[in-house]
């Protein structure tokens, strides 16, 4: 981890003057405040990773607050949440409406864009210790966005959370080492699994049903199995143990056509495969087979049906580079059957 502060003596302004100027340029523009003057000054700030989140471990034997009021919103309106996860002590969150208390092995989420006043509480032994995921507005709302209005705590105790906490560990003592592209898919994980726990909450969990688990069943042995270009209807139904009629109902209850779940999902990773660019040298009817699809111009067919233009103009205009010439799209002498 990269230190960021730190300092152990008796409170002085100049000392607690440097201490809130790391917290704004690390955090956002705000007031920090010592709870109790005249108690020790005990902080240590360190940085586990940079990039596309920050985490931000913090350490303290003084009580410390913080408060961002809607003069320093309008000043500073930047959007990014922050995630705190409570390792020792607790947290106090007091909106405008509200008042949460952060215990250990909990997470709870702040919005900059909400006026809120934050304490940071010692245990017992008058230490707290937590680590602060600060996410970009983008990032929170493409993967939280069931959380965008999310006021309470969720536990990193058991079930999701646990994973969530482990995961969390693994960042914060390897983070530094990680490069840009190692990172980002773990922090993808990571944001993901706190949308899981969130909707984990007994309060907010619906009871999953033998119906339920079945179509998760069938979901998932269709994501293994996507690239077959033989996959079918019959072929899930019997390699999952259930008739082609009770398959039917699972799709139905699932709100959902085998089309969609098997198609929809096809066209979705040869979507992503057109924009990789581990993939730039790849022509589109390879990727069109690698996805699945039995012929290109199928494949052309439905990706112009869903994106309302052709798979090479669709790649050209999100690389801009030169679109593929005519003849590479199809293989020699097919036509348009599927």
């Amino acid at each position: 981890m990269q230190t960021l502060f730190e300092n152990s003596s008796s409170f002085l302004p100049e000392i607690f003057r440097s201490y809130g100027e790391v917290v704004r340029k690390e955090f956002y523009d705000g007031e920090v405040d010592p709870i109790a003057i005249g108690e020790p000054f005990g902080v240590s700030m360190a940085k586990a990773l940079e990039y596309p989140i920050s985490l931000i471990q913090i350490t303290n034997r003084a009580r410390i607050g913080f408060r961002r009021a809607w003069h320093h919103i309008r000043a500073d309106r930047i959007g990014v949440r922050t995630i705190w996860f409570v390792r020792r002590g607790t947290a106090e969150i007091v909106r405008p409406d509200s008042v949460l208390i952060v215990k250990p092995g909990e997470s709870a989420i702040v919005d900059s864009n909400v006026p809120f006043r934050m304490r940071a509480l010692g245990d017992e032994q008058a230490l707290h210790q937590s680590i602060q995921a600060i996410v970009p507005a983008h990032l929170f709302l493409s993967l939280l966005p069931d959380a965008i209005d999310y006021r309470g705590a969720f536990s990193l105790t058991h079930g999701t959370g646990l994973s969530v906490s482990k995961l969390l560990d693994f960042l914060c003592s390897d983070g530094d080492k990680l490069s840009g592209s190692a990172a980002e898919p773990l922090v993808t994980s990571l944001l993901t699994l706190i949308g899981d726990a969130i909707r984990q909450k007994p309060e907010s969990r619906r009871r999953q049903t033998c119906s339920d688990r079945r179509f998760s069943e069938i979901e998932s042995y269709v994501m293994r199995h996507l690239t077959d270009p033989e996959l079918s209807f019959y072929k899930v139904a019997s390699n999952c143990g259930v008739s082609p009629r009770y398959l039917s109902y699972l799709l139905k209850d699932g709100n959902t056509t085998f089309s969609d779940l098997l198609w929809g999902r096809r066209l979705a990773k040869a979507t992503e495969w057109l924009l990789s660019a581990a993939m730039r040298d790849r022509m589109v009817q390879e990727i069109a087979f690698m996805a699945g699809f039995k012929s290109a111009a199928h494949f052309s067919r439905m990706f112009k049906a869903h994106h309302a233009c052709s798979p090479k103009e669709f790649r050209a205009s999100k690389s801009g580079a030169p679109m593929q010439p005519a003849e590479t799209l199809f293989a020699p002498g097919e036509g348009s059957s599927d």
